[in-house]
């Protein structure tokens, strides 16, 4: 038919990772002295998972591990522009 096609649609995206309500749930869970399995279950998601969040909130005291690197192209002059030397 003529009119009633299906507009053309972009990519579709699997959702990755968890949300920010899901981690404040693991840490609430933790908090309550859950096991792993039992939150993983819980919140259908993977022990793995859980572990990451337990030990970012060990090692970082967050329940995310912060950035490592500024993101984004590098600045336009670099040190071997400023001294000359390659």
């Amino acid at each position: 038919m003529l009119g009633l096609e299906e507009p053309p649609t972009g990519p579709r995206f699997a959702n990755h990772g968890l949300t920010t309500r899901e981690r404040i749930d693991i840490c609430n869970f933790l908090l309550l002295s859950w096991q792993m399995q039992e939150i993983a279950d819980r919140l259908v998601c993977s022990r793995h998972a859980v572990d990451n969040v337990r030990s970012n909130l060990i090692t970082y005291r967050s329940v995310r591990k912060p950035l490592q690197a500024k993101l984004g192209r590098p600045g336009r002059i670099t040190d071997w522009r400023r001294t000359g030397v390659v």
